[in-house]
């Protein structure tokens, strides 16, 4: 029988032969004094190579075979044969490496991650401990590698992954799950701990990547469950780590903790989806209009339309909630056509009592690819008997930077025909200033989480000033949104904005009340309406 046996020679007498991966040692006096017993080894042996002082590792078969002098004496003489593993064990372990480490920051991957959280449930429960798993997201990261280019936003990874490995150390993980997204597993943390953990990362985030020659600043947003209260095995942890992600995303509010509301894929939520068709299709959407204000005179002279969703059990449902569920239930183009057709044929009743003030609709991602967008607006224009001068299409910068090339194709051949176009929430990307002066639009939006606070904040103050005199600088108007008092409203004036909207001057309001303001304000004809019958 052969006996095996894992032993490591501390010396090399000498190398005798070499041949086709099979090497002849004479042996440590410690194996060959098992072999005198045993006659027969087979097993994988360590040995110091005295030459390159390297330990190697060596698959080892030796047989003894026994002959006999004349005299009667015994002769033991050794088969051995033996097939240095070492790199092939080198290539194993840089197979594992690959497997469960990201290539591009080294930090474990996802099915790393699976492996430590199963660990950390098993341990969390034979101690009754409770730990977080904090998923991140960078905010609007395409834009970055749309803008900066794809290197750039890998340098931006990489450094993502220092400062988060600078935050936690062992025994906690750090993972990338791929893409723009992270992981931190942080054992026996409650919702304080976690909550401090995320707002340290959002902070180290922040701060700015030196990347070509530029400082770029980078916000994130996070989502965090909890074991056992959000879930007992892996998959529904990421997944609902991930879905309060989307949530501080949708938010805009940097940190979310995991709630029931926020499971897109739950029950209720999946019948909330098959609801939105039929809501499309029996007209139980309506629509608000918000006012927009000339800074130099106070009059109305455009109007945002606003979509909201009168569910006949849930009331009035908002705009965030289904509108998201229309984009990933392939629902957009519906709703947006739902849309088109609702403002065109109401704002046809006011233009003719006179009301001629420009409409604005926005467009989402998905909308601007319709490859049927151009002929349907087309149609309905000819239909409602509107002339495209009253229409406006609001489209924000992450849709332009995402497809550049397209949305320049799409906003051109729709601007030809005389509709207008506005880039809503500027500031808030990385749009480039080579396609704003090249893109045919005429207005700029500032985005209220810069007018907001304008008054209390000096950075932010200063950000709407630039953007209305970069603005002014590209020949076109400037609309500030979320004014929301006197002072705010004062202050655009002197800044010499051009336009406002917001709280202060008009919440969303529906279609009779819009009618009854414009016509106290007794609005002007400013647009070209065509002939009505």
């Amino acid at each position: 029988m052969v006996k095996k046996l894992n032993l490591i020679i501390s010396k090399k007498y000498g190398l005798l032969g070499v041949g086709l991966g099979i090497s002849f040692w004479v042996l440590d006096s410690a194996v060959d004094a098992f072999i005198f017993h045993e006659n027969t080894f087979s097993g994988q042996i360590f040995v110091l190579d005295t030459m390159d002082a390297w330990m190697r590792l060596v698959i080892m078969s030796i047989t003894t075979i026994f002959g006999f002098w004349a005299q009667g004496a015994i002769d033991r003489q050794r088969r051995i044969m033996a097939n240095d593993i070492t790199g092939r064990r080198q290539s194993d372990a840089l197979i594992h490496h690959l497997a469960y480490n990201d290539l591009l920051t080294d930090l474990p991957n996802r099915l790393s991650l699976h492996d430590d959280i199963d660990r950390a449930i098993t341990r969390a429960r034979m101690d009754n401990r409770s730990f977080a798993l904090i998923v991140i997201n960078l905010d609007r990261f395409e834009e970055i590698n749309n803008t900066l280019g794809h290197n750039n936003g890998d340098l931006i990874l990489q450094g993502v992954a220092v400062r988060l490995k600078g935050i936690f150390l062992h025994p906690h993980t750090v993972a990338r799950l791929g893409g723009d997204e992270f992981a931190v597993l942080i054992q026996g943390a409650d919702t304080d701990t976690a909550k401090i953990g995320a707002e340290r990362i959002i902070g180290e985030i922040k701060r700015p990547f030196p990347v070509a020659d530029l400082l770029v600043e980078v916000s994130s947003s996070i989502g965090i469950a909890f074991f056992p209260g959000h879930g007992e095995d892996v998959h529904t942890l990421i997944r609902r780590g991930e879905m309060a992600m989307y949530a501080a995303k949708r938010t805009e509010s940097g940190v979310c903790v995991y709630s029931s509301e926020f499971d897109q894929y739950s029950p209720a939520r999946l019948a909330l989806m098959g609801e939105l068709r039929h809501a499309i299709e029996q007209d139980q959407l309506f629509l608000l209009y918000q006012p927009k204000i000339d800074l130099k005179t106070g009059k109305t002279i455009g109007v945002e339309a606003l979509v909201r969703w009168q569910h006949p059990k849930s009331g009035v449902i908002p705009p965030n909630d289904f509108i998201s569920l229309a984009e990933r239930g392939g629902l957009i183009k519906e709703l947006t056509l739902w849309v088109l057709k609702d403002v065109l044929s109401k704002s046809r009743g006011w233009l003719k009592s006179g009301i001629e003030v420009s409409v604005a609709i926005n467009l989402s991602v998905k909308s601007l690819h319709n490859p049927q967008l151009l002929d349907q607006i087309k149609k309905l224009l000819m239909t409602w008997g509107i002339t495209a001068g009253a229409v406006r299409f609001e489209i924000t910068e992450s849709i332009i930077m995402s497809d550049p090339k397209l949305a320049m194709e799409i906003i051109t051949d729709l601007t030809s025909m005389g509709i207008r176009f506005s880039i809503d929430d500027f500031g808030t990307g990385y749009s480039s200033l080579g396609y704003l002066k090249r893109l045919p639009v005429d207005e700029i939006k500032i985005d209220k989480s810069f007018v907001i606070n304008m008054m209390k904040d000096d950075n932010n103050l200063k950000i709407v000033r630039s953007v209305i005199e970069l603005g002014h600088s590209l020949g076109l108007k400037v609309v500030a949104e979320g004014v929301e008092d006197k002072e705010t409203y004062d202050k655009l004036v002197l800044l010499d904005c051009d336009l406002a909207q917001g709280y202060y001057m008009s919440r969303p309001i529906p279609l009779s009340a819009f009618i009854e303001r414009m016509t106290n304000e007794g609005s002007r004809k400013k647009y070209p309406v065509a002939a009505m019958t």
